[in-house]
């Protein structure tokens, strides 16, 4: 009976050893994963220690074995000879082998250590249990510092180049000139400080042509008025002859104009090759070939383009080489049509009256033309812009804020000539009473020079 209880102990206690084992090592491994990416990895067990006999597996762990029965504590299987510190009844220390074991031993408990705390290989075992726990302890030892790994040469800068002389740049040509779309036997259009052209019709109040002496009285007049140009707008009346005549005479301009109305362009063809024929290119400074054609709707922007096309190459078979546009009522006309209208114009030009604007007073009347210049240069960014027909009347009724009067007359006058005066022809010398409207009559304004 004896012996069955002493049988009985002896199996529980190894049962419930092992069972304390297999949890205590699952424990122990969570935390080495828990640590895993800032844990050092232990050093190497010296080669002088070897597993104890009687060792579940020879080749699973080269372990130090503490074992546990139910004699007595754990007991440290060590050399008598060799003392060594306490070591709890639960724990073994040991240095790791190359492969774990994978059946841990029933009787056995090993955790990794230091090499430090472990004991050399035992020569003989101790004689009892009693032996082992009267041993003087060891001196605590001091921790290994783990062995650091030479550092690398830093790389030296590789020597620098010296700088590579820059090239010397050679000297650009100079540009060559731009060569006009067309120019002019005659100076190149030029102002009389802030006065450049005035127009000029050789009517009568009544609309019959006036005489060579009437036509050469007024041509002196606008001269001594400090103009440089007279703007006509056809060769009726023997104009070339009749104002050509008078302005050679006083060193005058002409801007030769042919006039497109319902009649067709081939009535403004034959004006075309009277001038041709003329022929006196030193006066000319410009042609311009119909007057608000396209806005009055008597010719297409294409009709337009191609007999300008058609009219230039007639003229320039006569000799002249200056300057040949059209002129219409506003900036937008020439912006609207700029693709047809550009690639045939030396220079652009339109008929700007900011009267009829009605949101202009007779004070702003300079800087409306301006904006207006600024926009018809950007319709053909490449070409010079000009105003050939403007002015204030001074009777026939109000327009919004624009009044028609002779003082405002006076005063939008003096706006133009003082913003834009070397770029626009003023309209008209005189009041043309031979017209039928009222405010188309008092345009005349060559008294206020």
């Amino acid at each position: 009976m004896k012996l069955s209880l002493l049988l009985f102990a002896t199996l529980f206690s190894v049962s419930s050893h092992a069972s304390l084992h297999k949890h205590y090592h699952h424990h122990h491994a969570h935390k080495h994963i828990a640590k895993r990416d800032g844990y050092a990895a232990p050093v190497p067990a010296p080669s002088s220690i070897s597993p104890v006999e009687n060792a579940a597996d020879e080749s699973s762990c080269g372990c130090v074995t503490v074992t546990t029965t139910i004699y007595g504590e754990a007991t440290l299987i060590v050399d008598a000879a060799a003392p060594t510190a306490p070591i709890s009844s639960t724990t073994t220390y040991s240095t790791p082998s190359s492969t774990p074991s994978s059946t841990p031993s029933s009787t056995s408990h090993s955790i990794v250590a230091p090499p430090a705390q472990i004991a050399d290989k035992p020569s003989t075992p101790p004689s009892s249990p009693a032996a082992a726990k009267t041993a003087a302890p060891a001196p605590e030892p001091k921790p290994i510092a783990p062995e650091l790994a030479p550092p690398k040469p830093k790389k030296q800068k590789p020597a620098e180049e010296p700088p590579k002389p820059k090239p010397v740049a050679k000297p650009s040509p100079s540009p060559e000139p731009k060569v006009q779309v067309s120019s002019s036997d005659s100076p190149a259009i030029s102002a009389s400080g802030n006065q450049w052209c005035m127009t000029y019709s050789p009517y009568t109040d009544s609309g019959s042509c006036k005489s060579a002496n009437d036509v050469a009285t007024d041509i002196a007049s606008i001269k001594q008025k400090g103009f440089t140009s007279i703007r006509i707008y056809s060769t009726d009346c023997d104009g070339l002859q009749s104002v050509g005549d008078a302005c050679e005479k006083n060193g005058l301009k002409l801007v030769a104009g042919v006039f497109i109305d319902a009649k067709g362009l081939s009535a403004a063809g034959e004006q075309v090759d009277a001038l041709a024929q003329w022929a006196k290119w030193n006066l000319v400074e410009m042609v311009v070939i119909g007057n608000e054609a396209v806005f009055n709707g008597v010719v297409s922007v294409e009709q337009l383009a191609g007999f300008i096309s058609e009219s230039k190459q007639k003229l320039q078979a006569s000799g002249y080489s200056g300057p040949v546009t059209t002129t219409e009522q506003n900036a937008a006309v020439i912006e609207e049509n700029s693709s047809t209208l550009c690639p045939v114009l030396d220079v652009l030009a339109a008929n700007i009256h900011p009267f009829f604007n009605g949101a202009t007073v007779a004070s702003d009347a300079g800087d409306f033309i301006a904006t207006q210049i600024s926009i018809l240069k950007g319709a053909c960014p490449d070409k010079d812009a000009y105003v050939l027909e403007t002015g204030w009347p001074s009777a026939g009724g109000n327009i919004g804020v624009a009044v028609a009067g002779e003082s405002e007359q006076r005063e939008a006058i003096e706006s133009i000539k003082r913003t834009v005066g070397d770029k626009v022809a003023f309209f008209s010398f005189t009041n043309d009473l031979w017209k039928g409207d009222l405010r188309e009559q008092s345009f005349g304004c060559g008294h206020l020079f």
